[in-house]
């Protein structure tokens, strides 16, 4: 294409697609989309990086020009300059919404999807101009907007391609620039670098290189292909369970996977023992060399199941390396008995390439396998020919693009720990703990209880559960039943959530305090839905409420009766109902994943914290260091739903452990501060 004048992009000073438009200190409605603060590159370049933020602030919208005020120099100075995104782009700055909010909780996906007909303008200007635009989308109003659809950084497939305006655009994403402000998370400057850089390669290169070089098919399996050596010190081990294909060697169609445990995908999904796992690879470095070799394993032949039994039966002083290592050996363990007896403890030492991310980079938003070798510049998994998260599935296990899939995801696991290690030893030093013989052997032991416990599993007493869900379901019925009779208020069904919102809100409204100091900290006490911007029925309104609505009064009535009908309903919907594998008014479907099997649940144990948060929205997990249970939350099940575990031992009894507030009293006893001895030991009596 030949270069042409540089582009004119305009204002929206008479948008009045959503609310927004209306606020009465709006200054400047309809912000344009602008060049960088660096001006034009000379001569012109090909391509054209467009970086979309959240919205504009104050200062924008006193000055009118998108990115002038504190947060919004960032991009400039760090993301831009920083990041030399211009030495092969001319860069232009945009938001996802073009009118200033009053605050940012007033930026909901209403205002976002309003102006993105501007962006999709903007977008189909600047391809008019260069041979390529990419987008660099900062915080998730900015995914949202470039997507159209809610997506989280720990999601998001970098580079990937989207149209905008009918113009297909390469798409990255990092944080929000207002993250690394002091007030909130300046730490997510080191994940920000390596997005940033992952621009810049693609900017220079025209793609993302890697190091992955997957052997063709006819080299990955087969008795002609070598094994491992017994003298071989560390495998990467990565299984394709039956959801990845269509059919078994026989021709007989697999069901779809569902559920994401042995247990459960023989009982939920109905697959045959022997169907569970269809192929394995193993990628390791030679020991003479350190060449880098892979092979596949197609577990529904005999001859190559065996033969992989006895390899693993040699390296008794081997470590299996994965990326969510226990689900893999969970699948083989229960797929032949006699992996079994070779992955077991103590002669299998586990390590998990989650561990190696979390404690390389803690703030690291990338957590699956994908993702993180596209950061680390390992492996690039968009150009695959079958994409198992669209629902594609292999024809069976002798389809070649399977074993090439399968072994991607073994080198890229081994690489992706090597370069980890290094990461870990140049950071922190070659004498760190991070990684020591005792950190892996440590981690090894949870590993393994990981393993332990999910297959042993927590076991209930059905009939007595089934008694505590019938007993409050009977009360929430009732309660639903007087709300309505007596004060004409829908609790549960159509239209309830709308009604709910109101009534809060009107009683928010009525309580208002009349000094305006106290008024002011109330408004700043009421929480509202992000989505929508209205007052929340949640329960901190309802707290709220508590502290000013006068005893014996009607409305006094009215929290009273919500509030226990939240209790009651949360014991239903999110305890008793989904174990019992029952529906719900909210919860059409019946969850499998948490539903018990038998008598028994089996949840996803988390050994490694997946907190991870921006300025905009925390994408859930835990920032403890402890093991997490999910599917069900065993740690977060009331009393009466405790009552209802037992011994999986005919004549066993179970011992439970009062763990609140643990890191408190871990920190009583480390620093030693004596008042707070005294408070925990007069609480234990």
């Amino acid at each position: 294409m030949a270069q042409q004048a540089l582009p004119v992009l305009q204002p929206h000073p008479s948008c009045t697609a959503c609310d927004l438009a209306t606020w009465p200190g709006l200054e400047s409605p309809g912000l344009p989309t602008r060049v960088w603060d660096g001006g034009h590159t000379e001569p012109q370049p090909k391509k054209a990086l467009l970086l979309v933020g959240s919205h504009p602030g104050v200062e924008e919208n006193v000055k009118g020009s998108a990115f002038v005020g504190v947060t919004g120099q960032f991009p400039n100075r760090l993301y831009i300059k920083g990041g030399n995104l211009a030495d092969f782009a001319d860069v232009y700055l945009t938001n996802a919404v073009r009118c200033s909010p009053r605050t940012s909780e007033l930026v909901t996906p209403k205002a976002v999807a309003a102006c993105r007909e501007w962006l999709d303008q903007d977008v189909r200007v600047l391809a008019q101009c260069y041979d390529e635009v990419v987008i660099l989308a900062t915080g998730e109003n900015a995914i949202s907007s470039v997507l159209q659809r809610k997506e989280s950084l720990r999601t998001f497939h970098q580079g990937q391609v989207a149209d905008v305006g009918g113009v297909e655009c390469s798409v990255f994403a990092t944080y929000l620039a207002a993250i690394l402000l002091p007030s909130n998370d300046p730490s997510k400057i080191l994940a920000i670098r390596e997005h940033l850089l992952l621009v810049w390669r693609y900017l220079k290169f025209g793609y993302l290189p890697t190091t992955v070089k997957v052997p063709p098919p006819s080299e990955l399996v087969g008795s002609r292909v070598l094994d491992p050596s017994p003298t071989t010190k560390l495998i990467s081990l990565d299984v394709e369970t039956y959801g990845a294909f269509e059919r078994n060697h026989r021709g007989r169609l697999l069901p779809r996977q569902t559920v994401f445990h042995p247990a459960k995908s023989l009982h939920w999904d109905g697959v045959q023992r022997c169907d569970l796992v269809q192929t394995c690879a193993l990628s390791w470095r030679s020991p003479r060399g350190g060449k880098l070799r892979t092979k596949v394993y197609r577990l529904d032949r005999r001859a190559e199941c065996d033969r992989l039994v006895s390899v693993l039966q040699r390296l008794r002083q081997c470590c299996v390396l994965g990326q969510n290592v226990p689900f893999d050996v969970l699948y083989l363990r229960a797929f032949n008995h006699r992996f079994r007896r070779v992955l077991a403890r103590p002669h299998c030492v586990l390590y998990e390439l989650q561990v190696l991310n979390f404690l390389q980079n803690d703030q690291r938003a990338e957590r699956s396998l994908k993702n993180l070798s596209l950061v680390l510049g390992v492996a690039d998994y968009r150009d695959e020919a079958v994409d198992l998260k669209k629902g594609q599935r292999y024809r069976d296990s002798s389809d070649p693009r399977a074993w090439t899939y399968n072994a991607k995801d073994a080198q890229a696991t081994l690489l992706d720990y090597e370069f980890l290690v290094e990461a870990i030893s140049l950071w922190y030093g070659g004498d760190t703990d991070k990684w020591s013989s005792y950190s892996r052997q440590w981690y090894n032991e949870v590993l393994w209880l990981t393993v332990q416990m999910s297959e042993n599993g927590v076991h209930y007493d059905v009939e007595q559960l089934g008694r505590v869900h019938d007993r409050h379901q009977v009360a929430l019925d009732w309660l639903r039943d007087r709300a309505k009779r007596l004060w004409d208020w829908p609790m549960s069904g159509k239209g309830s959530g709308k009604a709910r919102e109101r009534i809060i809100a009107d009683m928010i409204q009525q309580y208002q305090p009349e000094d305006l100091g106290l008024a002011r900290q109330y408004s700043r006490r009421v929480k509202k839905s992000r989505l929508t911007g209205k007052v929340s029925a949640g329960k901190e309104n309802v707290w709220l409420l508590m502290g000013v609505v006068p005893s014996r009064t009607p409305d006094r009535g009215k929290l009273l009766a919500y509030r226990r009908f939240q209790r009651l309903r949360k014991v239903v919907e999110s305890y008793t109902g989904p174990l019992l594998h029952q529906v719900s008014e909210e919860k059409k479907t019946p969850n499998q994943q948490t539903a018990l099997v038998k008598g028994v649940a089996h949840p996803s144990w988390h050994s490694v914290p997946s907190y991870a948060s921006d300025e905009e929205r925390s994408f859930g997990g835990t920032s403890q260091c402890r093991i997490t249970p999910r599917n069900p939350g065993l740690q977060t099940e009331p009393p009466k739903i405790e009552a209802c575990r037992r011994s999986r031992f005919p004549s066993g009894a179970l011992v439970l452990a009062d763990e609140s507030q643990s890191e408190i009293r871990v920190a009583t006893g480390l620093f030693g501060d004596e008042v707070f001895i005294q408070r925990e030991t007069a609480v234990l009596g």
